[in-house]
């Protein structure tokens, strides 16, 4: 039976590090089950969980997988996962009711206000499952984009009620979506590639 791990990577960011890592970890039997990847500054960041072999000690994944990266000078971190690891936090042994939602926070950039936002989202017990924010050419701006795991117990009402609060009061603009909205309103290009 396939066992689980969950690891960590950091680089100063230089292409091929993926190339790298998937090469390694297809040579070690091992399947992604899920990847976020981002670039902060001039650094390459990676937080991954895959399975690989029952019969791999953790050790010969350590090392095959720093083998490989070891040209882009790598700092890994790898540790297997239980099983209650993988699965959701659950509430009186039933899976909690939740939506994902996205919310986009633009504003003057001062100090405290992302504290502001994520001390307001921790109140409803909203869990935020991506995050991604920057400042703005000039500095005096910044945008953050979160993704959210929201309660469907909670009053939305009342969260975007405070969120409105909060724009006021910081001169943010705050803007609070399902998902689903999101979706409908994209376009998908198709892509088609030309044959051989």
């Amino acid at each position: 039976m396939p066992k689980p791990y969950v690891m960590t990577l950091m680089a100063t960011n230089r292409v091929g590090v993926m190339a790298a890592l998937t090469t390694a970890l297809d040579e070690l039997g091992g399947n992604l089950r899920e990847v976020s990847q981002t670039v902060t500054g001039n650094y390459f960041t990676m937080l991954l969980t895959a399975d690989f072999p029952d019969d791999r000690p953790a050790g010969v994944i350590n090392d095959h997988i720093r083998a490989f990266c070891d040209p882009f000078g790598i700092e890994l971190t790898l540790k297997p996962l239980s099983s209650a690891e993988l699965n959701e936090p659950a509430t009186n042994g039933k899976a909690a009711a939740t939506e994902r939602y996205s919310l986009t926070v633009v504003g003057p950039d001062r100090r405290g206000s992302l504290r502001q936002v994520c001390y307001r989202l921790a109140h409803h017990g909203i869990d935020i499952a991506d995050l991604h924010a920057t400042t703005l050419p000039g500095n005096d701006h910044f945008v953050a984009r979160f993704a959210l795991t929201v309660p469907k117990s909670i009053d939305r009402g009342q969260l975007q009620k405070e969120l409105f609060e909060l724009s006021e009061t910081t001169g943010s603009t705050i803007t609070l979506q399902h998902h689903l909205v999101g979706l409908a309103t994209q376009s998908p290009i198709p892509i088609r590639l030309a044959s051989q």
